[in-house]
């Protein structure tokens, strides 16, 4: 199956991962090709629907050199700052 936007990549694992990549988005696409999963995750992609980062990726986030993180005197808002 081809899709628009959808490259296959290989790992040196061996693993296959298949990425969405359009315009200064990139982002591995979630199950395995062909599943609803897969095919949803795409679909919002292709259409611009906003998707949620896993946990994961947002505590990575949080950890990047040179980014700072604080909270406000309110206590309630995070503040970020990537260089």
């Amino acid at each position: 199956m081809r899709l628009p936007y959808v490259t296959e990549e290989r790992l040196p694992s061996g693993a296959t991962r298949y990425r969405f990549r359009r315009g200064t988005v990139k982002v591995t696409l979630r199950g395995e090709p062909g599943s609803r999963e897969f095919l949803e995750h795409y679909s919002k992609l292709r259409d611009g629907v906003p998707v949620v980062a896993s946990k994961a990726i947002k505590n990575r986030l949080l950890g990047w050199p040179g980014s700072i993180s604080r909270t406000s005197s309110a206590g309630s808002e995070t503040i970020l700052r990537h260089r």
